[in-house]
C-alpha cells in the first residue's frame, strides 16, 4: 500500500512539474504582420496608444515596475509619482501611540504646529511624547508636506517616484493575465522588461486628440454660451455646472504641465463669468463623544469677537452645551470667523463666507484635447465614449503632442462620459471622432497568433530573475 502510494506520488509530481514547465507565453515580434502593435507614426497602433496613455497608466494605483537594466538609459525613462499615503507615526509615549498627522488651521504656521505638537501634545488627545518622532524627521520635507495639507485633513508622506517606459518596444508578450513591452539591451543580445499591464488594464486604453484651431474655437464657444445659460438657471444649494480649479493629479503629467493656480486666479479676476452663492448658517460638528452639531449665533451686540470665542472654547455656551462641543472654533481661521461674527446682528445666526463661483474663464487662444474611451458590450458591439474635453493654452508654433500646455479647464472626468448635455450640443462637431470598430491590435493579442515558447525559451531570451505561476520577476 505504501509502495503503491509513492508511486502516485511520484506520477502527481511529475505530472505536476511538467505542468509548471508547460507554461507557456506568447510573443509577439516586430515585424509587417504585427504593424498594428509596433508602427509609431499610427496613431490608432497599441504602442502609440501607449505614448497617448502615458499619464494615464498610473491613475489607479498601478504601480509600473521597470527592470533594473532600464535605469542605465534614465532620459528616456517616463516618471509619475502615487500620492504620498497618510503620514502616520509611532509615538515616544509608553504605549507607542500611532497618530495620523493632521493641519488643523489655515492660520498656524508651520514652526508654530511643530512647536505646539512636540511641546504641548495635541490637546485634549495626545501629550507631547507621542510625536517625539517629529524631532528625528526631516524637518524641509515635512514642512513642504504640511504646507500643501488642506485644513481640517491629514499630512501626506512624500508623493513616490517610479518609472516607466513605453518607446523603442521592440518585443511584446503575454501570458494568461499579463502583458509585458521590451526594449533591445544595449550590452547583449538580450530584452529587458520596460512596462507591465494586465490584460484588463490595456483594455481600458483610450485616446487623445488635438483639436484645430477651428474646431477648439466653435467648442469654446458653444460651451460658453452653454455655461452661462447654466448660471441663470442653477439652483443655489448645488451648483453643478460651477467650475473648479483643475487637478490633474498626475493623470497626464506626461502630457500636460502642473496646474498654474496663479494664472488661473489672474484670469478668473478679470475675464471670467462668475455667480456668488449667499453663506448658509454656520454649524459645526462637536468635539465631544456624541459629535453634537450646532450652529453659531452671536448672543450679543455688546460681547466682542474675542470674549465670545473665549467663551465658548473654555466655558461652552451655558446652559446647553459644554466648551468640548466647540474644539473646532480652535481649528478654522480666525480671521474669517471674526468678520463673519461683526457681521452678524445680536441673536443671529452666523453665515458662512459667500461662495464665488465660476462658470467660464475666456481664456486667450485656447486649444482642446478630445480624450476617449472605447468599450465592447457583450454581445460584442463596439463603442466610443467621450471622457473629456480638456481646453488648454494653445502655444505659438507648436503643435499636437509636441506642446505641453496646461489644462485650464475641464468638462467631463477620466473614466466617466461627458454630461449628456454637452454630448448632445456638440454632436456635429464629436461625430467625426465616432469610432465604429476595435482596434487592429487587440485582434492580435487576443487571437495569441504570436509564437508561443516555453519558460525555459523566455529566460534566454530576457533579463529577468524568475518565471513562475505568478509572472516574471525582473
Amino acid at each position: 500500500m505504501t509502495k503503491l502510494i509513492m508511486r502516485n506520488l511520484i506520477i502527481f509530481t511529475f505530472l505536476f512539474s511538467s505542468f509548471v514547465q508547460a507554461q507557456t507565453f506568447t510573443i509577439f515580434e516586430n515585424n509587417k504582420k504585427n504593424k498594428a502593435l509596433f508602427d509609431y507614426n499610427d496613431p490608432n497602433s497599441l504602442v502609440s496608444m501607449l505614448v497617448q496613455n502615458q499619464g494615464l497608466i498610473t491613475s489607479d494605483g498601478l504601480q509600473c515596475e521597470l527592470s533594473s537594466e532600464g535605469f542605465y538609459s534614465i532620459d528616456g525613462l517616463k516618471n509619475y509619482a502615487l500620492s504620498g499615503e497618510h503620514w502616520e507615526i509611532e509615538g515616544d509615549d509608553a504605549n507607542a501611540t500611532k497618530t495620523v498627522l493632521l493641519r488643523n488651521s489655515d492660520s498656524e504656521s508651520f514652526d508654530d504646529w511643530f512647536t505646539r505638537l512636540t511641546t504641548q501634545g495635541d490637546v485634549p488627545d495626545y501629550d507631547p511624547e507621542v510625536f517625539g518622532a517629529l524631532t528625528r524627521t526631516d524637518k524641509l520635507i515635512l514642512e513642504k508636506q504640511y504646507n500643501s495639507a488642506l485644513v481640517g485633513l491629514s499630512i501626506k508622506l512624500p508623493p513616490v517616484n517610479c518609472y516607466y517606459d513605453v518607446h523603442d518596444i521592440e518585443l511584446i508578450f503575454v501570458n494568461a493575465n499579463n502583458i509585458y513591452f521590451a526594449q533591445k539591451s544595449a550590452y547583449e543580445n538580450k530584452f529587458f522588461i520596460c512596462l507591465q499591464l494586465t490584460l484588463e488594464e490595456l483594455a481600458q486604453l483610450g485616446r487623445f486628440d488635438y483639436l484645430n484651431e477651428e474646431l477648439s474655437k466653435k467648442i469654446t464657444g458653444k460651451l460658453r454660451e452653454f455655461q452661462l445659460q447654466k448660471r441663470e438657471i442653477d439652483s443655489p444649494e448645488y451648483p453643478v455646472y460651477a467650475i473648479e480649479e483643475y487637478s490633474n493629479q498626475h493623470r497626464n503629467a506626461t502630457l500636460f504641465d502642473d496646474f498654474n493656480k496663479d494664472e488661473f486666479k489672474y484670469y478668473n479676476q478679470s475675464s471670467s463669468i462668475k455667480r456668488i452663492f449667499p453663506g448658509t448658517q454656520w454649524e459645526i460638528q462637536g468635539d465631544d463623544v456624541n459629535a453634537t452639531m450646532t450652529i453659531l449665533t452671536r448672543d450679543s451686540d455688546s460681547e466682542k469677537f474675542e470674549d465670545w470665542y473665549m467663551r465658548l472654547t473654555t466655558q461652552g455656551s451655558a446652559p446647553y452645551f459644554d466648551p468640548e462641543v466647540f474644539g473646532y472654533l480652535t481649528r478654522t481661521d480666525k480671521l474669517i470667523l471674526k468678520k463673519q461674527y461683526e457681521a452678524c446682528g445680536e441673536n443671529q445666526a452666523l453665515l458662512q463666507p459667500d461662495s464665488e463661483l465660476t462658470y467660464w474663464v475666456d481664456y486667450p487662444n485656447p486649444a482642446i484635447y478630445l480624450q476617449r474611451n472605447f468599450e465592447t458590450d457583450s454581445t460584442g458591439k463596439f463603442a466610443t465614449e467621450f471622457s473629456q474635453l480638456l481646453i488648454t493654452e494653445r502655444l505659438e508654433n507648436k503643435k499636437g503632442y509636441s506642446q505641453k500646455p496646461q489644462v485650464l479647464m475641464a468638462f467631463g472626468d477620466t473614466f466617466a462620459s461627458i454630461n449628456q448635455e454637452i454630448l448632445d450640443l456638440l454632436k456635429e462637431e464629436l461625430m467625426q471622432f465616432e469610432m465604429k470598430q476595435d482596434f487592429a491590435w487587440k485582434k492580435i493579442i487576443n487571437s495569441k497568433k504570436g509564437r508561443i515558447v516555453k519558460n525555459d525559451e523566455l529566460k534566454k531570451m530576457i533579463h529577468c530573475f524568475e518565471i513562475n505561476d505568478n509572472g516574471i520577476e525582473y
